[in-house]
């Protein structure tokens, strides 16, 4: 099975005109997985569900890459 790789950067839109946008921080493995964790880590692994420590923030892209 392929290694999936999560990324993170903050949220912004391509301009034309604009910067372009960073390619994203790399979440460490340990910090994220499949898995439903309403609780918080480790949860119950899952096709359908994302558990990353410390939880998702509104004004961040996340970008998995598999």
């Amino acid at each position: 099975m392929a290694q999936a790789v999560l990324r993170v950067r903050p949220s912004d839109s391509l301009r034309p005109s604009g910067p372009l946008i960073p390619a994203g921080t790399v979440v460490p493995t340990s910090q994220w997985s499949f898995a439903k964790c309403p609780n918080g880590p480790p949860g119950t692994p899952s096709t359908t569900d994302i558990c990353l420590a410390g939880g998702f923030q509104n004004d961040q892209v996340y970008e998995i890459v598999y």
